[in-house]
């Protein structure tokens, strides 16, 4: 009886970890390259005032149209943006965002979500030390 149990444990431990090595990641070269051209046309949006695409890669909900508002106000002319470069698991990535201004400098984390081929914000918080 022992013999047989810890025969169904093994078979089910072997199940469970054949699947991990046969996922394939989802996301295409063609699909990360978009994205670095979203981050990057955004940062060179926000340095002249216009917000187009940052209005159309953003996930909308009560959070994020807030701080859409509370960004818009800010002006970006004069802060240094620099980006980390993504990180990207299935079909979500996110990268770090510092915010440089004189000598204070503002981390965010940011998540992204591969929707219907597009790229959108998903989601960005202050990044705390």
């Amino acid at each position: 009886m022992k013999k047989i149990f810890i025969f169904i444990i093994f078979v089910l431990f072997t199940v469970g970890c054949s699947n991990i090595s046969t996922q394939k990641n989802d996301i295409t070269e063609e699909e990360k390259q978009s994205l670095l051209t979203m981050v990057t046309n955004i940062k060179k949006e926000l340095k002249d005032g216009r917000f187009e695409t940052f209005d159309h890669a953003l996930i909308p909900g009560l959070k994020n149209s807030m701080l859409k508002k509370e960004i818009e106000t800010v002006d970006f002319s004069q802060i240094n943006i620099l980006t980390s470069k993504p990180v990207f698991n299935k079909n979500t990535a996110e990268n770090v965002v510092a915010l440089i201004y004189g000598t204070h400098t503002l981390y965010l984390n940011v998540e992204y979500l591969l929707k219907n081929g597009e790229w959108k914000i998903l989601n960005f918080k202050e990044r705390r030390g």
